[in-house]
């Protein structure tokens, strides 16, 4: 199926829809959205295609999500290691135990 979507795309260079591609391949537009997700593909000539961001669903033509969430999930993460409690080194455990006679 890959194959079928790279050598559409390269007879249809001016394809912008993911749905065109679908309608033109076969494909569901899922398998062609994770293709390009996953960087298996890429637009040719000058068009670009786009599908929707995987967090907010706002148009992108590369990656997984766009400059938007991908900042807001760097703050968060930068909030996260702020607030993360330092850990603290394992205690030694130690055994006692009587001799008995």
């Amino acid at each position: 199926m890959f194959e079928t979507v790279k050598k559409y795309l390269k007879k249809n260079k001016t394809v912008t829809q993911i749905e065109q591609i679908s309608e033109g391949t076969g494909v569901s537009v899922e398998l062609i959205t994770k293709f390009f997700r996953e960087g298996r593909l890429q637009s040719a000539g000058g068009s670009e295609v786009s599908y929707g961001c995987t967090s907010c669903g706002t148009p992108i033509t590369t990656g997984k999500v766009c400059k938007h969430c991908e900042s807001n999930l760097t703050q968060l993460q930068s909030t996260m290691k702020q607030t993360e409690k330092p850990k603290t080194e394992a205690q030694p455990i130690s055994f006692y135990s009587r001799i008995r006679n």
